[in-house]
């Protein structure tokens, strides 16, 4: 008797993980996130900017996919590995059903920020970077994946504002930011230098007294290379016909906090703003027809 309760006590011991995994699972709720962030100018010159900057992509990363997209990749740090994703010739059994629908970009028609995003376009001193929503599982520190971003204008292989944010569910719901936004100046051997503003809402471009030397760039952090992207060599027509720029400003955005659903959380910088706006997402029910 007393060995058949040390059997039950193991096989209990051994199934209490897995029962914690399954329990985890099911009570994982799904949230549509919807992130806007726009540059503004300081006015005051409040922000000290740091060139000592460590500047990263984190290791679990998600790109958001684009369902309407012939290539439909889903590309995260773990496919990188496996290659499972990206092989169109994998099998998508081991895929989760739940994971069909979640990182998808959402079409525009259903952003809630939409006013918020016009509004900030006509005001003078605000220019919006970055306007995407997804849904998700509510995941914990450990599960809860980084969202890459890009957003802005267009140099080289790297974008005016960049670097992830994620949501995160333990007790509470919390949006996690870290981005950077780049200024860039454009190298013109010989000429005087031409600075490409991007703190109006509208651009505009001026010429220092002096040119910008090549080496005045090295003070600044090194700009990370998007991860799971192709890097090219040479410049898009969009980049100012294949020119070649240098990082003249960078400014950093390192924060957390705290998100109640439902209601708008703005993450304030002297320079930059980002609005987030969380609400519980539940499926809709599918009446499955019954064959007779």
């Amino acid at each position: 008797m007393n060995h058949l309760s040390h059997i039950v006590s193991i096989l209990a011991f051994i199934t209490l993980p897995i029962i914690a995994q399954t329990v985890y699972a099911e009570d994982t709720s799904w949230y549509q996130i919807e992130i806007l962030i726009f540059s503004q100018q300081d006015l005051y010159r409040e922000e000290k900017h740091r060139m000592d900057a460590q500047l990263s992509y984190p290791d679990n990363w998600r790109n958001l996919y684009d369902p309407s997209s012939p290539q439909n990749r889903r590309v995260n740090s773990a496919s990188l590995e496996t290659d499972s994703v990206l092989n169109p010739n994998a099998s998508t059994n081991s895929l989760a059903e739940a994971d069909i629908e979640s990182y998808a970009a959402l079409p525009q028609n259903s952003l809630k920020l939409g006013p918020d995003n016009y509004a900030l376009k006509r005001a003078p001193g605000y220019k919006p970077l970055y306007h995407k929503a997804w849904r998700q599982q509510g995941l914990d520190f450990q599960h809860s994946p980084w969202i890459l971003l890009q957003g802005g204008e267009q140099y080289g292989n790297h974008y005016e504002l960049e670097g992830s944010i994620r949501l995160v569910k333990n007790r509470y719901l919390h949006i996690q930011a870290n981005l950077w936004k780049t200024r860039f100046a454009l190298l013109a051997p010989s000429l005087m230098m031409e600075t490409v503003h991007s703190d109006t809402a509208t651009p505009g471009i001026y010429s220092p007294k002096s040119p910008v030397s090549e080496e005045s760039s090295l003070i600044w952090p090194t700009l990370p290379n998007l991860p799971g992207a192709e890097v090219s060599e040479g410049l898009t027509p969009s980049t100012l016909n294949n020119a070649k720029f240098q990082v003249t400003d960078i400014i950093t955005l390192e924060q957390s906090s705290r998100v109640s659903r439902d209601e708008v959380t703005y993450l304030d910088h002297p320079e930059m703003g980002v609005l987030v706006l969380v609400s519980k997402y539940e499926e809709e029910s599918v009446d499955t027809p019954v064959n007779n």
